[in-house]
This record gives C-alpha cells, sequence and structure tokens, in this order.
C-alpha cells in the first residue's frame, strides 16, 4: 500500500503547531497580554479565510443555503478561541511537551466517544478493544510525564527576557527602561553606600519582568493539566461543529471563514479583560512589543490559518484517523524536543528518560487509536 505524499504536510504542520504555540506563548510574555496574543492570532488568520471563502465560491455566490443547521454548528469558533488562550497561557507554565501531551491524549480520547456514541451529527462508529488500550496506554504517558517533574525537579517556562544589570531586580512585576540610565546618590538604598553615581545598562526587554521559573509541583502540574485536557475536547467539539456546519452548506471554505470569525468573539473578550483590569505597570504598550518581539512571533496567525486548512481538506484523502494521528505524534515529539533544547524562547527542560518513556507510551497510544 503506497503512502500518500501529502502526509508529509501533515508532519510539518505539527511542527509548526509547536512551533506556533511557543511563539504565541513568548508574544504573550514579551507584551504583558495573552489575550493580545490570542487576538493578534485570529484576527490575521481570519483575513486569509475570507479571500479563501471568496475565491473557492466566487464571491461567496456558489454557497448553498442550508435550511436547517443546528444553532451550535455554528459555534466552534468559541471552542477554537479558548484552545489558543490556553496554549498562550498556560504552555508557558507546564511547558510545550506536558501541554501537548494532555491535549493530544483527551482529544483522541473525546474523539472516540463521539463516534463511539454518534454525538453532534457525527456518524456511528464504535470503538474497537484495541482502541480503548491506545487511550488506557495514552492517559499512562501522561502520568508519567507529570511524574517527571516532580522526580527530576525541571523547571519550566518562556524565556521573556534577557537582562544584564549590575543589580538583581526583586522577582515582582515592575517597568524597565530600554536605555541607559543614571541613578544619583539620593535615589539610591542607604545600605548600598557612598557611591557619586551608577551606571545601570538594561538590555532591551518587555516592560514587565515575569517572575523566575520556579519548581512545579507534581500536584501543581496535574491541575494545570486540566487546562489542555479541556482544550483537547474542546479541539474534538470543534472538529464534529465545523464538520456539521460544512456538510450544510457544502463549503468548507465558508465553514472555516464562520469558525474563524466565531473565534473572534472570546479572543475579544480575553484582550478587552485584560485591558480593562490592567494597571500602569501590566498596560500593552503596542510600539515597545512590536519593536522587541523577534519576527516570527508575527506568523503565528498565518499558521493558524494553515492549520485549519489541514484538518479541513486533508481528512478526505487521508482518512481522519491517519490525519488526526500522524498530527498529534508530530506535536508531541517536537514538544518534548523544543522543549529539551530550549528552541523557540522555551525555557530550557532536559528530556529525562522517565519523561522520554511517557512520551513513548503516548506515541504507542496515539499509534493504536489512531490504526483503529
Amino acid at each position: 500500500m503506497s503512502v500518500d505524499w501529502t502526509i508529509v504536510l501533515v508532519v510539518v504542520m505539527g511542527l509548526l503547531v509547536t512551533f506556533q504555540s511557543a511563539a504565541g506563548a513568548k508574544l504573550g510574555a514579551i507584551s504583558g497580554s495573552s489575550g493580545f496574543s490570542t487576538l493578534f492570532i485570529f484576527v490575521t488568520g481570519f483575513v486569509p479565510s475570507v479571500v479563501l471563502f471568496l475565491a473557492d465560491t466566487r464571491g461567496g455566490t456558489a454557497v448553498a443555503h442550508a435550511e436547517s443547521v443546528p444553532a451550535w454548528a455554528y459555534f466552534g469558533g468559541v471552542c477554537g478561541g479558548f484552545i489558543v488562550l490556553s496554549i498562550v497561557s498556560v504552555l508557558p507554565v507546564i511547558g510545550a511537551s506536558r501541554f501537548f501531551v494532555a491535549n493530544v491524549c483527551f482529544q483522541l480520547t473525546s474523539a472516540m466517544v463521539l463516534d463511539n456514541y454518534a454525538l453532534l451529527g457525527l456518524p456511528l462508529k464504535q470503538a474497537s478493544s484495541g482502541a480503548i488500550s491506545g487511550v488506557v496506554i495514552m492517559i499512562l504517558g501522561v502520568f508519567v510525564v507529570g511524574f517527571s517533574t516532580s522526580f527530576h525537579g525541571n523547571t519550566v517556562g518562556v524565556q521573556a527576557v534577557d537582562t544584564n544589570a549590575e543589580s538583581i531586580s526583586p522577582p515582582q512585576v515592575q517597568p524597565i527602561l530600554n536605555a541607559t540610565h543614571t541613578v544619583a546618590d539620593d535615589d539610591l538604598e542607604p545600605a548600598i553606600g557612598d557611591l557619586s553615581s551608577k551606571q545601570i545598562t538594561v538590555d532591551s526587554a518587555p516592560a514587565i519582568i515575569p517572575p523566575p521559573s520556579q519548581r512545579v509541583s507534581l500536584a501543581t502540574t496535574l491541575i494545570l493539566l486540566l487546562i489542555p485536557a479541556i482544550a483537547g475536547i474542546a479541539g474534538s467539539v470543534q472538529a464534529a461543529m465545523n464538520a456539521e456546519l460544512g456538510v450544510a452548506y457544502g463549503s468548507s471554505s465558508f465553514s472555516t471563514m464562520i469558525t474563524s470569525g466565531i473565534s473572534l468573539i472570546p479572543a475579544v473578550a480575553a484582550f478587552l479583560f485584560q485591558v480593562y483590569f490592567s494597571t500602569a505597570e501590566t498596560r500593552l504598550d503596542l510600539k515597545r512589543t512590536w519593536k522587541e518581539t523577534p519576527w516570527w512571533c508575527w506568523t503565528i496567525g498565518i499558521i493558524n490559518f494553515a492549520f485549519v486548512m489541514t484538518v479541513t481538506y486533508l481528512p478526505d484523502r487521508l482518512g481522519t484517523s491517519v490525519l488526526i494521528g500522524t498530527l498529534v505524534c508530530a506535536e508531541v515529539v517536537s514538544a518534548t524536543i523544543a522543549d529539551h533544547f530550549g528552541v523557540f524562547g522555551l525555557k530550557q527542560e532536559t528530556a529525562s528518560l522517565f519523561k522520554i518513556f511517557g512520551v513513548c507510551l503516548m506515541v504507542v497510544g496515539v499509534s493504536l487509536v489512531s490504526a483503529i
């Protein structure tokens, strides 16, 4: 049996999802607003979805007018907004590999439940014993990866800034100047001594210094893993909603555009919430954010659009099980590698043998589920 060459695109997409997640988290850390990062992803992803819809449907004239579509089918974008917000908020805390193993585990599990009971308009596909065994192995892998945190005490987080200063700032939120600043005697604490002046140079850095990365306890890690787990369930629900909408209107591009547009609702809400409760020290500075954010962080919206296209157009060619299985395996493996080497702004977290074993269990479980 020959392998369809488009599976290479799925592997690349899995790698890009890890990159997008890390880049989105870094943008959120630099701007001091995960809501801004989420909003940027969906705004820049919505524009190409509109262009695709207009090109695919000849200006919208080729879309069938569905007479009866369940109201819930239009709200897949709400799930998408929650997924991205959870990535930029939680991934910097627990690390990319932990986030994705929990996310993927519950995504495939919930997808199997939806298929088994024909929920949300999906066709009936009862789970086999092999698929159930795969889910059990995946859950075991998640706990193994979680335990690796407690046993090896690795730090996690996004490297938001590197500062070179002659004094150490206390670990609380405070403003930073992006220039050389002269501190006179009167400004110094009495304990420092009698100094005429002191030059303190601070490299270009975000306006907020986050607390230093600390060891995350096993209990805290397992609690935080609930968020990507819920995001995984939301991913399966969103896929079912998008499929129902696309079939009803006879246009995958229409479904993609509606989903992207609806995703803006929770993204805007999260952004406005953070703006409303921001202080003078935490207020978003767009000029500084634009100046200090690496160029590759601004590609996250296009990557999000490419991901939606992948899961919309390739299932018919590869099959859903092959598509999801390949995609999530690429995500988990690439996330573990990204954590290990500290690339894309992630805090370096050396992968222990215990953690690698957990990831391998995860991949085996995914393979069993997707092969059925």
